[in-house]
């Protein structure tokens, strides 16, 4: 059997950064919306760990007051959730409900305490918070990745990973761009009629399409009536060309 070949170091350092900063970003994100006086973020690098076992780089995030109830099941789940939203551009509670279920995909025990009892409702309140703020938790995401390379200066494969890892986050910023035009405009778009709205000019290649090219996989939720959504769909151009 052939020996397995790991990524070079930097490739590997820039996947753990990006997933650690986007996870405690999330946090830090949601804890602002459910008003948190004071929230902090450390990342580091895990210099002496065995790259075919162990994580490359790690993070924390905190914040004070101490939250209860909703709040705190929100911020439990706010890493996961950012995490899955970079990952996937058509974002399913049920497939990360049975993720958790399944121990594919696993979560801190402070996040798993916090969270207490994860439904699809749960999840999807949280998306919605991260999806309004995703340009700002990617400004946070870039700023922490400007501290991690400072502190790694003298590490070249640090640097390398650093810049992958930029314009893997400015990626991110403008998949989500286009949605989110939609998503704060003040004509009473849901969420779920954004993005019926985008499926639907892609659908007919009208004057939208060319500045939707990063979504084109994204899905119609559908439960807007098409009427609704076109009467609102001239106000946007007509706004957007103004």
């Amino acid at each position: 059997m052939a020996e397995l070949t790991l990524p070079p170091r930097s490739r590997l350092i820039a996947h753990d950064l990006k997933r650690t900063l986007i996870h405690e970003c999330g946090h830090l994100i949601v804890g602002d919306h459910v008003g948190v006086e004071k929230s902090f973020a450390r990342f580091w690098l895990y210099e002496d760990a065995d790259p075919a076992n162990d994580h490359l780089v790690g993070g924390q995030s905190s914040y004070f007051p101490p939250l209860r109830g909703r709040a705190m099941q929100l911020m439990g789940v706010a890493g996961l959730v950012a995490e899955c939203l970079a990952d996937e551009e058509d974002f399913s509670s049920v497939d990360i409900l049975d993720w958790i279920d399944g121990n594919i995909i696993g979560m801190s025990a402070t996040d798993r305490e916090g969270a207490g009892e994860i439904d699809e409702a749960l999840l999807d309140d949280c998306a919605g918070i991260l999806r309004r703020r995703w340009t700002d938790l990617i400004a946070e995401a870039v700023h922490f990745l400007g501290r991690f390379e400072t502190s790694y200066a003298a590490d070249a494969e640090v640097a390398e990973a650093a810049s992958a890892v930029r314009d893997e986050l400015e990626g991110l910023r403008d998949r989500f761009t286009a949605m989110f035009r939609f998503a704060r405009l003040d004509v009473g778009l849901t969420w779920q009629a954004a993005e019926a709205l985008v499926a639907h000019s892609i659908r007919h290649e009208d004057l939208l399409s060319m500045r939707l090219s990063e979504i084109r996989r994204l899905r119609g939720i559908g439960k807007v009536s098409m009427a609704k959504i076109c009467a609102y769909r001239g106000r946007f151009l007509t706004s957007d060309a103004a």
